[in-house]
């Protein structure tokens, strides 16, 4: 897929980078300014969260990550392709 790409120093281009693996794209909301990303979203397992920010962390160009995930508690930890709800 094509993105763009933050060097530094004001530079961006438009290039070629690799096609992101999410389980659920829909379970994440991912923003990005200058080279600054902040991630959003519930993953299934406390792993695949922090697993997802070291992806990011290096994708080149990204400068700074916001982790602004939600992890699952320890007991509450989801079975693939099922849905926690935080709210109570």
């Amino acid at each position: 897929m094509r993105a763009m790409v933050y060097h530094g120093s004001g530079t961006k281009a438009c290039e070629e980078v690799p096609n992101p693996e999410l389980m659920d794209p829909r379970r994440f909301s991912v923003k990005v300014k200058d080279g600054i990303v902040t991630l959003h979203g519930e993953p299934e397992t406390t792993d695949l969260g922090h697993q997802l920010v070291r992806t990011v962390r290096h994708i080149q160009g990204v400068v700074a990550i916001r982790d602004r995930l939600i992890y699952p508690e320890p007991d509450m930890v989801a079975a693939p392709g099922c849905y926690v709800n935080h709210q109570r």
